[in-house]
């Protein structure tokens, strides 16, 4: 995405009155600092702003408010224009209006209203971070904290400050679908009810706290010495906590900074008056963290639902929040009779690192792998507990057809030819993984499973089962033709041959070939879990070895580095491999159309004892 920063600076103290005799240094980009200012005088800028207050359509008509709002927005454009001059002409890709500036009074200002007669861009704030920055904790899988707070109100000890809590939880679970594990949701989603602000400190002063994404929804309010975020008090009533509370929580420059903040807050966006420091969600993002999303007005239910079910779904699959900000913004003005003017509210603080763009193809990679492995482990407790399967795998199904859309829309978008056939062989993957999830309901490979499918049914989900995975072999072979380099696209290609095929004819300089990308891998690579990846396909490459007449020597020394990497990992890594090598004895061997010779179905066993019987003499001494 294009971007084009617009830097306005002035000198004397942060705090200052918008006002018709204020200068400004502005910068666009490579081109020369100008004067500028803001024509708008006070007293219209005032008058502007309340017409703005939401507080009106308790008073009003709402039809009567919502008009002059508009017509408000309306007249607050060309001021703004002439601060923050636009490209004359139309992008046919959406860019990036960045304003970063120190001075308080602008935030103030409704910039986001130049997106009102502009759809090819985004306007984001930013202010200067710390340096060097901050650690910030960017991982695939996301883990959300959800903080919620409904104080009793003022005098009373029975009638709360409510918030839609519930509501929102359950669009979080949604968003969240793909991940959640009922047995540890922990892992994915933490929610602290009734929030006092030491609860909130806490968590995220824990250094291993691991949260991609902070969500808090609570009441905002601002008086005449600062702007509040209101949270539970130590008694059960409102315990109203600054923007300098806020940043205080990161006085630590070490501390891990999650992503992203969303505060479905009202007012948080908003300083009045100057004195206050700042607004909540600017001095969270002073602190350091990259993506902070605030409300300078008052912000409606409906409006705040949009920042879970848009903007913060988007983000999670990893789409760039510039854009997802932007989409947000689209759905609220869709929406202008329930959310009013949200759409203009809705301020983004954005600072991204330089290479973001760069690497958010291999990110969305990142994501994709990590939505399939949690997807297929869903999939299987589903298939297993379900009273009725047939019901169940539909629903599987169609989740495995999403993944796989989206996979295949990414590779028509065009990508780096680098991530292609990591993408090819996601997709594969894909259709291996729903193969096995049909395969095992279909024969109860599961014990446990509530009740056995009728044998019509069966025979379906097996028929679908071959189907995927003879697509699975198509597709891990249209990956591995990309590069003989990548050892695992061409490891997973053979092993799809040989159980479909029985044989490997044919194919021997390409068991050859991966031989060695394998080796140079597992002896070579930097990372150690990629060592370990590349020992991985050794073993399966050593257990097709029969089929082309040849040997690789792998040993007890491989195998026991194997376990060494993986014990250091803390253990998964190996499980991997072993449910992978389970597959050749409980799946490929044991369903009648494939053609797996004994000799490759007793290597597969025997490396499979080995490794599960070495990984647990290893936890039952450290357990």
């Amino acid at each position: 995405m294009d971007s084009i920063t617009i830097e306005l600076n002035r000198f004397g103290d942060p705090e200052g009155v918008l006002k018709l005799s204020e200068k400004y240094l502005r910068a666009i980009g490579n081109a020369p600092i100008v004067e500028a200012s803001m024509e708008l005088k006070q007293k219209d800028f005032r008058r502007l702003m309340k017409k703005l207050d939401y507080d009106r359509f308790r008073l009003g008509s709402p039809e009567a408010v919502r008009r002059e709002a508009e017509e408000a927005l309306a007249e607050l454009i060309e001021p703004i224009s002439r601060l923050l001059p636009l490209p004359d002409s139309a992008s046919e890709e959406l860019q990036q209006i960045e304003v970063v500036t120190g001075a308080l009074e602008l935030a103030q200002l409704p910039l986001e209203v130049l997106e009102e007669n502009r759809r090819d861009i985004v306007l984001t704030r930013r202010v200067r971070q710390p340096w060097p920055r901050p650690p910030v904790v960017v991982e695939p899988v996301p883990k959300v904290l959800f903080v919620w707070a409904e104080p009793f109100r003022k005098n009373s000890t029975t009638r709360r400050e409510t918030v839609p809590h519930e509501a929102h939880r359950a669009l979080l679970e949604e968003v969240l679908a793909d991940w959640l594990d009922p047995e540890t949701p922990e892992k994915t989603l933490v929610e602290i009810g009734n929030a006092t602000f030491d609860r909130v400190k806490a968590a995220l002063r824990n250094p291993d706290h691991g949260f991609t994404h902070v969500y808090i929804l609570a009441h905002g309010r601002y008086d005449d010495e600062a702007v509040y975020l209101l949270l539970e008090g130590d008694d059960g009533h409102t315990g109203f906590h600054s923007p300098a509370e806020l940043k205080g929580i990161y006085k630590n420059p070490d501390l891990p900074r999650p992503g992203t903040v969303i505060l479905a807050t009202c007012h948080s966006g908003e300083v009045d008056p100057l004195e206050a420091g700042g607004t909540l969600g600017q001095v969270l993002h002073e602190a350091g963290v990259p993506v902070v999303l605030a409300s300078q007005f008052a912000l409606t239910q409906a409006g705040s639902s949009d920042l879970i079910e848009i903007f913060l779904a988007l983000v999670i699959n990893g789409e760039d929040p510039r854009r997802a900000l932007r989409a947000c913004r689209d759905g609220l003005r869709s929406r202008r009779v329930e959310t009013f003017h949200d759409r203009v509210a809705l301020v983004g603080y954005v600072h991204l690192s330089e290479d973001f763009s760069e690497n958010l193809p291999g990110r969305k990679l990142r994501i994709a792998l990590a939505r399939l492995e949690a997807a297929s482990r869903s999939a299987t407790r589903a298939a297993i507990k379900t009273t009725s399967p047939s019901a169940s795998l539909a629903g599987i199904r169609a989740r495995f057809e999403h993944i796989r859309a989206e996979l295949q829309e990414l590779h028509r978008a065009g990508i780096h030819k680098e991530y292609e056939e990591e993408l090819l062989g996601l997709e594969a993957s894909a259709l291996k993984r729903e193969a096995e999830v049909f395969w095992n309901t279909a024969r109860d490979a599961a014990p446990n499973a509530a009740r056995k499918a009728p044998p019509e049914e069966q025979d379906a989900h097996v028929g679908h089962s071959r189907e995927m995975l003879r697509a699975a072999r198509h597709a891990y072979r249209n990956a591995a033709a990309l590069s003989r380099d990548h050892h695992w696209t061409t490891v997973q290609s053979l092993v799809l041959d040989a159980a479909v095929d029985g044989t490997l004819d044919g194919r021997e300089w390409d068991w050859i070939a991966a031989c060695q990308a394998s080796r140079d891998a597992a002896e070579r690579h930097p990372d150690p879990l990629e060592r370990l990846w590349g020992l991985g396909s050794l073993a399966e490459l050593h257990i097709l070895a029969p089929l082309v007449g040849e040997e690789i020597g792998f040993t007890g020394a491989e195998i026991d580095t194997m376990r060494t990497i993986a014990v250091s990992e803390g253990g998964w890594p190996l499980d991997i491999i072993i449910r992978q090598l389970d597959r050749y004895l409980t799946w490929w061997g044991a369903d009648d159309p494939w053609k797996l010779p004994a000799t490759v179905l007793e290597r597969a066993r025997v490396l499979r004892d080995t490794l599960t019987t070495k990984m647990e003499a290893h936890r039952n001494v450290h357990h």
